[in-house]
């Protein structure tokens, strides 16, 4: 319940207003979309992991087991997987949801690169949305260390060791 102050259609401040439905920005409305969209995931066929609610696994049913993950952000999904079990998803997905389906450039602010048995993932365009300029930037986790911009090839891990 919410109380309304001057809502346009009440003529008094102190009416209350029952919000019948989760609505995007609320403070319920990311946990009943969750709970909508893990139910009909399940009912597609998809098998939620029962220490990470978030991952599900889809296998089909067909001769070849064919197998697709997806991880759920809030209402950003991510899939990755064999084209068999990808195309079936994805098709009951757009049923149900407006969605694409289509290879990611970027996910929560990551950079994704894909070629063919090989994904890189990096924060390139995030850094330089928030560090425009050369500078220091302080870690808040670890006030000792500083992120620094370089124009310098990134560090091979052999190189650390």
């Amino acid at each position: 319940r919410a109380k309304a102050e001057n809502f346009d259609g009440y003529p008094n401040a102190g009416d209350v207003v029952i919000l019948r439905k989760a609505h995007y920005g609320t403070k319920q409305g990311s946990l009943r979309f969750y709970d909508k969209i893990a139910a009909d995931l399940r009912t597609i066929g998809l098998t939620q992991c029962p220490n990470e609610p978030c991952l599900f696994r889809y296998t089909s049913s067909s001769g070849m087991k064919h197998v697709c993950f997806l991880i759920l952000y809030v209402d950003d999904g991510l899939i990755i997987g064999e084209d068999e079990a990808l195309d079936y998803v994805c098709s009951e997905l757009s049923k149900r949801y407006k969605c694409k389906c289509e290879e990611p450039d970027d996910y929560l602010g990551m950079d994704l690169r894909i070629k063919f048995g090989e994904i890189s993932i990096s924060m390139e365009t995030f850094m330089d949305r928030k560090i425009p300029y050369r500078g220091n930037v302080f870690n808040p986790h670890y006030t000792h260390q500083r992120i620094t911009r370089t124009d310098s090839s990134p560090i091979e891990l052999h190189e650390l060791y």
